[in-house]
């Protein structure tokens, strides 16, 4: 099988999950949706930084991993600095910015679908209900708490 079969192959069996013919890795497509300790790490980069500053995330999130927050790239409402470098000469990989979409989300002036459809951390589609940023936040969290003093 060539590489471009066994991609085709690959593709239409990732929806439930398979193992790749090519090289044994499990290969899925994931549909994720907006939801609340996300959206209240958004809020956070946003109290903090604004939409017009860089950050390295684990300022706001704490963890080396940066959390699901990275997650909100997905939507278009998260970036990250492609090419920032450290005092060491190597990439930084950690530095983000709340986007100008990402502002108008949290400020309630848009809404986006729910759910992002990814393979292999590439974005496949948007897809779902109309999102706020209250009905990400659910029942766990207050809005107008988190946004106070914004």
């Amino acid at each position: 099988m060539s590489v471009l079969e066994a991609r085709r192959v690959l593709h239409l069996l990732a929806e439930d999950g398979t193992t790749c013919p090519v090289c044994d890795q499990h290969a899925q497509i994931y549909r994720r949706a907006l939801y609340s300790t996300m959206t209240r790490d958004l809020i956070q980069c946003y109290r903090r930084y604004g939409s017009l500053h860089w950050f390295d995330i684990t300022t706001v999130t704490g963890k080396r991993g940066s959390g699901d927050v990275t997650k909100m790239r997905y939507w278009g409402l998260l970036e990250r600095e492609m090419d920032s470098v450290g005092p060491d000469g190597n990439p930084r990989t950690g530095i983000w910015r709340v986007t100008t979409r990402g502002a108008w989300w949290l400020r309630k002036r848009i809404l986006v679908p729910k759910y992002a459809v990814i393979y292999d951390n590439e974005l496949l589609r948007l897809e779902g209900q109309q999102w706020s940023v209250e009905d990400a936040l659910g029942k766990n969290f207050n809005y107008r708490e988190l946004m106070a003093g914004v």
